[in-house]
């Protein structure tokens, strides 16, 4: 296993081992998942916000329009259902293409 020397105040040095192998690939993957969902992050907000207000809308909007006040909870749960679905849409999809990505570098072509 490598170590990375760090010299430290004093008589010694602190040894830190450096994790090769899976751990580096693991972290490797979630940056480029990283990339690969950032872009997707303001449209995540955007169905949150749209298909959010719908729900309010539809499951509030007689309470509201009569004039009684909004129940917070049922609120928050109106925003986070979508939140929550479309997060992990781009999750997902961004795994998906990480993968198909992986593949493609895998195939070794005969020319």
């Amino acid at each position: 296993m490598a170590h990375l020397h760090i010299p430290t105040p004093g008589s010694g040095q602190r040894i830190i081992p450096l994790f090769l192998g899976h751990a580096n690939l693991f972290i490797i993957k979630i940056k480029v998942l990283r990339r690969s969902v950032e872009p997707a992050v303001e449209r995540v907000h955007r169905i949150a916000l749209v298909v959010g207000t719908v729900l309010n809308l539809i499951n509030q909007g007689p309470r509201w329009f009569h004039g009684d006040g909004l129940l917070l909870g049922y609120c928050l749960l109106n925003y986070m259902v979508p939140y929550c679905v479309a997060a992990y849409g781009a999750v997902r999809t961004g795994l998906q293409n990480l993968r198909a990505t992986e593949r493609q570098k895998q195939v070794e072509w005969p020319y």
